[in-house]
């Protein structure tokens, strides 16, 4: 809770204000008029935050700021949110009353449908509580469950400490690249109609896009693979992505399986301060829903390293001609292999085939029988060294 009737800290002493008189829940005045509030003392005891009211402060966040302290709190409807961290008067305002007081939005009353805003923008300018419409899980759903599955999934992180100390600068370079190689998928799921879901059907064309959510110019598309035909079973893509960051704290991964007819078949988001490196298995999921799909998995290759030591190229990479499995390559169709990985075993030269020697007429030489009581000589058998 962080309603007005929340006990908040003295700035004299540390002492809580006195909670508000208890109530006999008699009504006040004539008939018809609403009975007191009842309070709970041992409720009110707990409560540690005191609401602000901006609209009390001229609707100025720089004022309100001046008399905050770190146990308030101000509740914004998401519009009001955004056009504070849209606003670039407001917008730095907004961060740095994030770093002396809490904020938190809230959806707007217009969305019947239940559907979630995007909380990113909120998450890059420090707002601590965002809340979402958890009856609907659709893609802003998905990112707050990856963004929170860190810190054992207790439901609280850390912010950067850009987003906490005054004295720290935000990040205007990337400062980490990951290097993700996209291996294969598994046990993929078939459509469901026009008889596509029936056994043994696996005549589909599939690949992997991916997005990044994040921090000023992390949010991006960061790659698409080529098509595997026909294999829901184990397709095999074997592509390497590499993704410069500027805050991978704040940046959430998302990887769909999609068919050439851009159908999404699995949908997964993780977020990039919790990949660690080395071979690990993505659990997918069905759009829309929260359970993972049985066995469904995407097998990745994860490799953390510094910041790119030269601009990326403006143009994609030359493509290199695609091979079956497993003579793929060690870095699939990338036409630079990614910082901190071994570079590709290089094929040694072959010495030119020598010719055999010349046999023999006689490979078989005659041998002569030895005089009885004698031990026959062993014969120098003409292939005993080859």
């Amino acid at each position: 809770g962080h309603g007005d009737h929340g006990q908040a800290p003295n700035q004299q002493g540390g002492v809580p204000y006195p909670p508000p008189p208890p109530s006999t829940g008699a009504p006040m005045g004539g008939q018809g008029q609403k009975s007191k509030k009842q309070i709970s003392q041992a409720l009110s005891a707990v409560v540690f935050v005191k609401s602000l009211k901006l609209k009390e402060y001229n609707n100025s966040i720089v004022e309100m700021n001046k008399v905050a302290k770190a146990w308030n709190i101000v509740s914004l409807m998401e519009e009001k949110g955004r056009k504070f961290v849209n606003d670039p008067m407001t917008q730095q305002s907004f961060i740095d009353m994030n770093k002396t007081m809490m904020s938190r939005i809230y959806p707007a009353g217009v969305r019947v449908l239940s559907r979630n805003y995007d909380p990113q923008p909120f998450w890059n300018n420090g707002t601590q509580m965002i809340a979402l419409n958890y009856q609907t899980y659709d893609d802003p759903m998905r990112m707050n469950d990856a963004f929170f599955a860190r810190n054992g999934a207790s439901g609280y992180i850390l912010k950067p400490t850009f987003l906490r100390l005054s004295n720290i600068s935000p990040p205007t370079a990337p400062t980490q690249t990951l290097n993700l190689k996209i291996l294969c998928g598994w046990d993929l799921p078939a459509p469901k109609g026009d008889g596509l879901n029936s056994p043994g059907h696996t005549s589909l064309d599939l690949r992997v896009e991916g997005t990044i959510s994040g921090y000023s110019s992390d949010s991006k598309r960061v790659g698409c693979t080529g098509v595997v035909r026909n294999n829901l079973l184990c397709p095999v893509w074997g592509e390497v992505w590499t993704i410069p960051l500027k805050c991978a704290e704040l940046a959430v991964l998302n990887l769909r399986v999609v068919t050439r007819e851009d159908l999404v078949l699995a949908e997964s988001s993780i977020s990039c301060n919790a990949m660690r490196s080395g071979y690990r298995a993505l659990p997918l999921h069905a759009p829309g829903v929260v359970s993972v799909l049985g066995h469904a998995i995407l097998l990745l290759h994860v490799n953390w390293s510094g910041p790119p030591t030269q601009p990326l190229p403006s143009q994609p990479p030359q493509q290199v001609q695609q091979q079956p499995y497993p003579n793929q390559g060690q870095y699939g169709q990338s036409a630079y292999p990614p910082q901190g990985l071994p570079p590709p075993p290089q094929a040694q030269p072959q010495a030119p085939p020598q010719s055999a020697p010349p046999q023999s007429q006689t490979p078989y030489p005659q041998q002569q029988t030895p005089p009885q009581g004698q031990a026959p000589p062993q014969s120098q058998a003409p292939y005993q060294q080859q």
